[in-house]
C-alpha cells in the first residue's frame, strides 16, 4: 500500500507541473464549460432578439385597399415589424417580398389569400406573423361588434381559462439545472482525465520511461494500481471543479432566458449535492479504467489521442434521451450505465430521492469499474502490449489481443 501511495503521490506531483495537464483537468472544467453554456444562451438570445425585430416586406393587391378588407390592410401598415406595398403581381421568387395578399373568394364570400414560400425561412415566419396578426384582428372586431350590440367582450367565450403555475421558483431551477448539468458533468469528467491516462501510459512510453519505472522495485500491479487511482484522482477533480463552477455561475448564465421570471432560484441542498458528489466519484473511476484501458493499446501520445476519441462519443450519447423531460428513472433504466446516473442526477436536483435506485446505480457503476479492472489485469499479462514493443497496433494485432484476454491466454 506504501507503494501505490508513493507512486500516486509521484504521478500527481509529475503531472500538474505540465501546463497541458492544468490546462484541460482544472482550467477547462473549471471555466470551458460555463463559458460555452453562456456563449450558447447569448447566442440563442441574440438570434432570438433578431428575428422579434425582422421587418418582413409584404406586397397586397391594390384592390385590398379597398372595401371590407381595407380596414385590415389599415392595422396592418401600423404594424412596426411590417413594410407593405400596393403591387399587381410581384415576382414572389425575387428576394423582394416574403408574402403577397391577393383577393379570392371562398363559398361565395370575400377573403383574402396569402402565398409564401415555403422552401425560405423568412417567407414561412413572415406567414406565421401575419396569421397570429389575423387572429387577433378578428378577435379585436368580434369583441368591437359584441359591445356594440350592449354584450360584454368576453360574450362569445363560453368560458374563461386562467391558467397558472403552482410549481416553487427552486423547482422550476431544479428542473434546469437536471436539464444542463447532467451532460456537461460526464463530458468534463472524461476531458479532465483523457490527457492524464494517455501521458502516464502512451506518453511514458514515447519518453521512454516506462521501462525505467520496471526496472524499480514496484511492481507491474502496483504501478499500474497507482497510474489507474491517479488518472480517477484527476477525473474526480474536474467533476467536482466543474460541478461547483456550474452551481456558481448558472443564474448569470441562464439569465438571458429568464427575463421576466426573475424569481427563479438555483439552490442546492446537502441531499443534493451529496448524490451530486457520490456520483462524480463513481462515475470518475469508471471513466478513469475506461479510458486506461483506450490508451493502454498505443506506443505513442497521438495514437493515445486517437483511440480515447471515441470514449466522448460513448459517454454523450447515452445521456442525449435525456433531452425528452418525460423520462423518468425506474427499474430497467436504473441498469443502464450512465443514463441511470445522469436520471439519478437529474431526480436530486429535482428534490426526488429514491435510494433504492441510487444504491442500484452505485452497484451499476461499480460492477463496470470492477469489470473493467479485470479486462485490464488481463491485459497486463501481453509483454508486448504492456512495454510497447512488437509491431504497430491493427485490427488483426487488437484482436489478438482481446481474443488472449477473454481466452484466459
Amino acid at each position: 500500500m506504501r507503494s501505490i501511495f508513493v507512486l500516486t503521490l509521484r504521478e500527481l506531483k509529475s503531472a500538474f507541473r505540465e501546463s497541458s495537464v492544468v490546462l484541460y483537468s482544472i482550467l477547462l472544467p473549471l471555466l470551458l464549460y460555463p463559458f460555452l453554456l453562456w456563449l450558447m444562451v447569448t447566442a440563442m438570445t441574440f438570434i432570438e432578439g433578431q428575428q422579434e425585430s425582422r421587418v418582413f416586406r409584404v406586397a397586397y393587391h391594390p384592390a385590398l385597399a379597398e372595401g371590407d378588407s381595407a380596414s385590415f390592410i389599415r392595422s396592418l401598415n401600423s404594424e412596426a415589424r411590417l413594410k407593405l406595398e400596393p403591387l399587381e403581381s410581384p415576382a414572389l421568387k425575387s428576394p423582394d417580398y416574403h408574402v403577397f395578399l391577393s383577393q379570392q373568394e371562398v363559398d361565395g364570400v370575400d377573403s383574402i389569400r396569402m402565398d409564401y414560400l415555403g422552401d425560405r425561412p423568412e417567407s414561412m415566419r413572415a406567414n406565421r406573423y401575419l396569421a397570429e396578426l389575423e387572429q387577433s384582428y378578428n378577435e379585436e372586431e368580434q369583441k368591437k361588434w359584441l359591445e356594440s350590440q350592449g354584450y360584454s367582450g368576453e360574450a362569445s367565450r363560453p368560458f374563461l381559462l386562467d391558467g397558472r403555475s403552482t410549481a416553487a421558483s427552486g423547482d422550476v431551477g431544479g428542473y434546469l439545472l437536471g436539464a444542463l448539468l447532467p451532460i456537461g458533468l460526464l463530458v468534463m469528467i472524461a476531458l479532465g482525465g483523457a490527457y492524464p491516462a494517455i501521458d502516464t501510459t502512451a506518453g511514458e512510453r514515447e519518453r521512454g520511461t516506462w521501462e525505467t519505472l520496471q526496472s524499480c522495485a514496484p511492481s507491474m500491479t502496483t504501478i499500474l494500481i497507482s497510474k489507474y487511482l491517479f488518472v480517477s484522482l484527476v477525473c474526480t477533480l474536474s467533476g467536482v471543479l466543474n460541478l461547483f463552477a456550474m452551481l456558481v455561475s448558472i443564474r448569470s448564465i441562464v439569465a438571458p432566458l429568464l427575463r421576466e421570471d426573475e424569481s427563479i432560484t438555483f439552490s442546492v441542498g446537502p441531499q443534493t449535492l451529496l448524490v451530486l458528489l457520490a456520483g462524480v466519484v463513481c462515475v470518475s473511476f469508471f471513466v478513469a479504467a475506461a479510458l486506461m484501458l483506450c490508451s493502454i493499446f498505443a506506443r505513442t501520445f497521438r495514437e493515445g489521442q486517437a483511440l480515447t476519441t471515441p470514449m466522448f462519443m460513448v459517454i454523450a450519447l447515452p445521456v442525449l434521451p435525456l433531452s425528452d423531460p418525460s423520462l423518468e428513472l425506474n427499474s430497467k433504466l436504473a441498469l443502464v450505465p450512465l443514463v441511470n446516473l445522469a436520471l439519478v442526477w437529474r431526480q436530486a436536483l429535482q428534490g426526488e430521492f429514491n435510494p433504492i435506485y441510487i444504491l442500484q446505480t452505485l452497484g451499476i457503476l461499480g460492477v463496470m469499474v470492477t469489470l473493467a479492472l479485470w479486462v485490464g489485469a488481463r491485459l497486463l499479462r501481453n509483454e508486448t502490449l504492456m512495454t510497447g514493443s512488437g509491431p504497430e497496433m491493427d485490427w488483426k494485432r487488437f484482436l489478438g489481443v482481446v481474443k488472449g484476454v477473454f481466452g484466459g491466454k
